[in-house]
């Protein structure tokens, strides 16, 4: 049986084929799956890599192609980032679940509760998502450190735990806008905070490039 498999055919197993140029905005962000860097093999690819590069930033669009990984074909796209290309890897139709019988049924609401919802998005706009951090991996560092150096690591306090059957969805936002703000307003910045009308939702139940050391881009 290894056999037989390997001696499947796996066209895009010595480079990446491009298939297709299309526009960013046509592709759902569900397709996507893992970044890599690339980077030419050789003086020739080099100024491939560099020519590609000037025409999708130029077109504004993005190359779909195929390679092989783990002895399989996979799906990709090539996006420039900075100034290099990044491989984002792409599922196939088959692999994408339909969100078809997730949404709620119909519910009936105001143009002006719609409004009042969209109030907590003005007052917490704007971040930069570069200051969320993985606290979880820094605390692992931490203790890893300390191990290291022949001490016990610092005591942590851990979350407190929610409680309840009910999440007031609102609620929250609303102070997710106030941590927002005064974060902000320790930075010299300001403003009021706005009112949010309540709302209670039920809680669900508990071309020839090759990657470089194939390591994620981010």
């Amino acid at each position: 049986m290894n056999q037989e498999l390997d001696d499947l055919p796996l066209p895009a197993a010595k480079a990446i084929g491009v298939q297709a140029f299309v526009p960013e905005d046509r592709l759902d962000a569900i397709r996507y799956g893992k970044p890599y860097c690339l980077q030419g093999d050789g003086a020739v690819a080099t100024k491939l890599y560099v020519l590609l590069r000037e025409a999708l930033k130029h077109s504004d669009k993005i190359a779909i192609a195929k390679f092989a990984w783990h002895n399989r074909e996979r799906l990709g796209a090539l996006r420039v980032v900075g100034d290099g290309i990044v491989l984002q890897v792409m599922h196939w139709d088959d692999e994408i679940r339909s969100a078809e019988g997730v949404a709620p049924k119909r519910v009936e609401i105001s143009d002006a509760e719609v409004e009042e919802a969209m109030a907590p998005m003005d007052a917490i706009g704007g971040t930069d998502i570069c200051q969320y951090r993985d606290q979880y991996r820094e605390a692992m560092e931490a203790v890893i450190e300390a191990k290291a150096e022949g001490h016990a690591p610092a005591e942590t306090e851990a979350p407190a735990e929610q409680k309840g059957k009910v999440v007031d969805l609102m609620s929250a936002l609303q102070d997710s806008a106030r941590a927002a703000k005064q974060a902000r307003g320790r930075e010299g910045g300001e403003g009021g905070e706005g009112k949010v009308r309540e709302m209670r939702l039920k809680k669900k139940a508990p071309t020839k490039m090759a990657p470089a050391n194939k390591r994620p881009a981010f």
